[in-house]
Order: C-alpha cells, then sequence, then structure tokens
C-alpha cells in the first residue's frame, strides 16, 4: 500500500511508460488477488447458491450458445462480422428473452 505522498506510479508524469506499465499491473494484480482472497465476503455464498441452484439451466444455456456457429465471416448488411456472429447474438438474445419471462408453471422450457 502507498502511504501520504508515495508518488502513485499510475499517474507519475516522470516514470518511464514502461516502468509505470509494469506497477500498474502488479497494483490491478494484487488489487484482484485481495479481492479473490477474501472468502468470508456474503456475497461469494450467495452467488455460489445461486449458481448451484442454477447449474443445469446455466450449463443448458451455455451448450445452447456454443452450438452455433459464430466464426467470423465476410460482412454482410446487418451482420458487420457474417452470418456465424450475427446468429449467435440472436441465440444470446433468444436466451435473455426466455429469462425474463416467468417460469411456466407446467414445467415446460423450450
Amino acid at each position: 500500500m502507498r502511504g501520504v505522498g508515495d508518488a502513485d506510479p499510475c499517474t507519475d508524469s516522470d516514470i518511464t511508460f514502461l516502468y509505470k506499465f509494469r506497477q500498474c499491473a502488479i497494483l490491478n494484480k494484487k488489487h484482484q488477488e485481495e479481492i479473490l482472497m477474501n472468502v468470508n465476503d456474503p456475497r461469494w455464498a450467495s452467488i455460489d447458491a445461486f449458481v448451484e441452484e442454477n447449474r443445469d439451466n446455466i450449463l443448458r444455456d451455455i451448450t445452447r450458445l456454443v452450438a452455433v456457429p459464430s466464426v467470423e465471416g465476410a460482412p454482410e448488411p446487418g451482420s458487420p462480422f457474417g452470418p456465424g456472429p450475427k446468429a449467435a447474438l440472436a441465440k444470446a438474445l433468444e436466451i435473455a428473452d426466455e429469462l425474463r419471462k416467468p417460469p411456466d408453471p407446467s414445467g415446460f422450457h423450450p
């Protein structure tokens, strides 16, 4: 941690670019590690519970997304990266739309 009056390597104009880049990367990595290491954070428990409760649906939706061939192709009107990525986006939007709908009481899911 920096103390009062210490130079901030992310903003100090006297330090070379590469040094600044390296220091910023180290600080960002340390910050990420601190966040990840805080397993006592109650948010982790709620995320874990959500994933466990919805595991089958999450896996089903990921399977549906990766089944769409989405390799970049020749640009076309309305699809600047080709038809594959457009189809993948359409599938993602379809899944998002399904997630907004209330569950069917009969248990049917397309």
